[in-house]
């Protein structure tokens, strides 16, 4: 996806998260680029495009920040755009 077509900026940055499954199994992950509408996350390379799921980011301050997010796009060996789904504003500022 090219840069002109994103609605957000994104920022690089390496910060663990965790993706939870179906059964609510959290999974380790990396997230590469976050902005206000998603991310950027290496998450399992078998994840669906369509398929939402549960993110948890751990703030600076320790509190995790549950997101609720939807597999948008495969980039390779670089890992999936996820778009984050029903942001609040509140949410929006922690992730801003």
């Amino acid at each position: 996806m090219s840069i002109e077509k994103r609605r957000f900026i994104r920022f690089s940055l390496d910060i663990p998260a965790y993706q939870f499954n179906k059964n609510d199994e959290p999974f380790k992950i990396m997230v590469r680029q976050i902005s206000i509408g998603g991310c950027l996350a290496e998450l399992d390379e078998n994840i669906l495009i369509g398929e939402e799921f549960r993110l948890e980011f751990t703030l600076p301050n320790k509190n995790r920040l549950p997101l609720y997010g939807k597999a948008v796009y495969h980039f390779g060996s670089k890992g999936v755009g996820v778009q984050f789904l029903n942001i609040s504003r509140f949410e929006q500022e922690l992730v801003g």
